[in-house]
Parts: C-alpha cells; sequence; structure tokens
C-alpha cells in the first residue's frame, strides 16, 4: 500500500475514530446518569421532578454553541493545511478546501440550533 492510499485512508481512519470515541463516552456518561436514577428510585429515595431533570440533562446549555466552535476551528485548520500544502502541491488545496466544508456546514448548523433554541426558551 502507496503513501497515495495509506495518507487519505488514515485521515478518514482518524474521523472515524474521532466520531466513535465522542459517541461511545457520550453513551457512557448516560448509561452511568441512568444507573444512578435507577438506583436512587430502587433505593426509594424521592426524587423531585427538577432533580430528575437536572440528573438526565447531560447537555449543557453551550454545548451546541462549543461544537460549533471547534467545528469551525477545524475547518480553518484543514483549509490552512490545503493552504500550507498547495506550497508545494499545486493541486492540493482544491481538494482540502472541499473537505474543509463537512466541518464549517456542521459547525455552523451547531451554531444555529444553540441559537435558536435560546430563542425558544426566551419566548
Amino acid at each position: 500500500m502507496g503513501p497515495e492510499i495509506a495518507i487519505p485512508l488514515a485521515a478518514f481512519a482518524t474521523v472515524v475514530a474521532i466520531v466513535w470515541a465522542i459517541q461511545h463516552y457520550a453513551a457512557k456518561k448516560r448509561a452511568e446518569a441512568y444507573a444512578t436514577v435507577r438506583l436512587a428510585i430502587e433505593k426509594g429515595q424521592e426524587i423531585t421532578p427538577d432533580a430528575m431533570e437536572a440528573m438526565t440533562r447531560l447537555a449543557h446549555p453551550l454545548a451546541d454553541l462549543r461544537r460549533g466552535i471547534l467545528l469551525l476551528a477545524l475547518t480553518v485548520a484543514i483549509a490552512g493545511f490545503g493552504w500550507l500544502v498547495s506550497m508545494e502541491e499545486d493541486e492540493a488545496l482544491g481538494p482540502l478546501l472541499g473537505i474543509s466544508l463537512f466541518p464549517a456546514c456542521l459547525g455552523l448548523a451547531y451554531i444555529g440550533l444553540h441559537y435558536f433554541a435560546n430563542a425558544n426558551k426566551s419566548s
């Protein structure tokens, strides 16, 4: 397997590994919260609706904004990498800018979700 195949394969494998790790640890955190609620119910402790909401709401109110900003930072990093590589390889900038559109769109969507969710809470 030559570098023309190994490098793109490694790049896509890295993206898959990052997404898997995020999903895995989020599911683990959710399972632990539900186990805590289940244990409290089994021991007969009274759980108020506020406490239940606090224990089951795992997302921070700014989570979408944080994700959006991180994805936009990833976009800038990929585009910057494309610009740096294009100094050596003339045809590298276009594909890397195309790849950077994916996190850019996701980041903008998360930022939009953050502002739309907060607008709905205000009204």
